[in-house]
């Protein structure tokens, strides 16, 4: 059981047919609220304009969406996906702390997606060159997939 933040609003449940097109082209959220992206079967593309951005989500990979930041997303064939939004940042650990107790190959490749999505969060809300937890430089083609 995790102590994750509870969304104040959740969308249903889309598929790749009930995906509204409103998401499939360029949108922004409003300001004070974030949104989380949640994987419930497949993968869908999800490319942010400022910073340009682009990421793969899964079940294991989330995609964090921050206030007014433009972004739009594609499914990549079959997909199930849910959108919770927030009155403040969540918490992607306690949000994913069921999946990354251990530590495989695949969980420090989720530790380090995290580590990324939060330096890209300081990035967007401070200004500057992302740093990542040890506070090295993140190579700008890392954020491209």
């Amino acid at each position: 059981m995790t102590n994750a933040p509870l969304p104040y609003r959740s969308t249903p449940i889309f598929d790749e047919n009930t995906l509204p097109a409103g998401l499939r082209k360029e949108h922004r959220t409003k300001a004070g609220v974030w949104a989380v992206i949640r994987l419930l079967e497949g993968r869908l593309r999800y490319r942010t304009l400022d910073p340009d951005c682009e990421t793969i989500l899964d079940p294991a990979h989330p995609g964090l969406i921050l206030p007014e930041q433009t972004h739009f997303v594609e499914p990549l064939g079959v997909v199930r996906l849910q959108i919770d939004f927030y009155d403040h940042h969540p918490e992607l650990d306690s949000l994913l702390s069921e999946a990354v107790h251990g530590q495989t190959a695949e969980n420090n490749a989720l530790n380090q997606r995290i580590m990324r999505l939060r330096a890209l969060s300081r990035w967007e809300n401070e200004g500057g060159t992302p740093v990542d937890a040890t506070g090295s430089d993140i190579n700008p083609e890392e954020r491209h997939h």
